[in-house]
């Protein structure tokens, strides 16, 4: 099988920290909720991390008798309040996650 050529993600330099001015904006937000707008901008040209799942899709059983994932989806997990609302999980650095 040949190798999949995985395309460069633009942060291949990523060390997991947090990016300084959304760490700001978000210090500020929870300090005074009017500081929303900046948390926004801030947000808007941030990296994220968001944590992704494989689903089984398909299984098989080879001729040893042990069976194998034939093929899986992706699926990101979501929170749900007990009033409904929904919620992806978003992580601003590896120490938050």
């Amino acid at each position: 099988m040949p190798l999949k050529n995985i395309p460069d993600s633009g942060f291949a330099d990523d060390d997991g920290s947090p990016d300084p001015a959304l760490a700001a904006a978000l210090a500020a937000w929870q300090a005074d909720a009017g500081a929303e707008p900046g948390l926004l901008s801030a947000l808007a040209g941030a990296r994220l991390l968001i944590p992704v799942v494989a689903l089984l899709d398909q299984v098989e059983t080879g001729g040893d008798g042990l069976r194998r994932e034939k093929s899986s989806d992706m699926a990101v997990p979501t929170l749900t309040a007990p009033g409904g609302r929904r919620a992806l999980p978003a992580f601003t650095s590896l120490d938050s996650l």
